[in-house]
């Protein structure tokens, strides 16, 4: 989900929402399919199912975004949202696409995608406003949510700027930090991926939701 932001400022813009799918979806990302038995080939068995052959993608730069690998499914474009829909009515995404970029228009709510998904790895291009405004959890301030909203990873502007380490861009937000502080100056394209698993006793689709503020592709 990506859902409206009520704080001053937001995330200035996405222009590629990928979602990786057939060799990232459920086996793909190295679960076992429901029920299946994880010691059930041993080490080495050439009869044991390979993995599907892919065309792999490219990374974005500050001039164009990433071509996705051949097996993605592709969320956004940079053409239109009609892969979204409006989280309160499942109308068609109010938000405003311009520019190759998507970003929320105030006062019309979070988007959800059409579709939902299990397990999957998904790619975000995204950018902050520049030159930045406000600080901490006030400064560019957004995030994508899985699992029905249960979880968030924060995208925020977190370049040279102080805030709780559990909710800096990246975070899984009031959880767990990044690794590392990789953004990049405000106005430049950062790049977030994530990868989600469902655990095996619940392994059911749910749709992948956002939220949007001010300004800001989602949270």
């Amino acid at each position: 989900m990506v859902s409206e932001n009520r704080r001053a400022t937001g995330v200035r813009g996405v222009r590629r929402m990928v979602l990786g799918a057939a060799a990232l979806v459920v086996a793909g990302l190295g679960l076992p399919a429901a029920g299946e038995d994880p010691n059930k080939w041993p080490v080495h068995d050439l009869t044991r199912p390979a993995p599907a052959a892919i065309e792999p993608g490219t990374a974005g730069t500050q001039e164009q975004p990433g071509r996705p690998p051949s097996d993605a499914v592709v969320l956004f474009d940079g053409k239109d949202l009609s892969k979204w829909v409006a989280s309160k009515d499942k109308a068609p995404a109010p938000w405003k696409v311009a520019n190759g970029a998507f970003e929320v228009v105030k006062g019309t709510g979070g988007i959800e995608t059409n579709d939902s998904f299990g397990d999957c790895q998904l790619h975000i291009e995204w950018t902050a406003p520049s030159p930045a405004v406000g600080e901490g959890q006030g400064r560019g301030n957004s995030g994508v949510f899985f699992g029905g909203g249960r979880y968030e990873v924060q995208v925020l502007d977190s370049y040279q700027s102080k805030t709780y380490p559990d909710g800096q861009a990246s975070a899984l937000y009031g959880q767990y930090p990044p690794i590392v502080n990789a953004t990049r100056p405000p106005g430049q394209w950062q790049t977030t991926t994530s990868s989600t698993w469902v655990p095996a006793s619940t392994r059911t689709a749910r749709t992948a939701r956002s939220r949007g503020r001010p300004g800001s592709p989602f949270s």
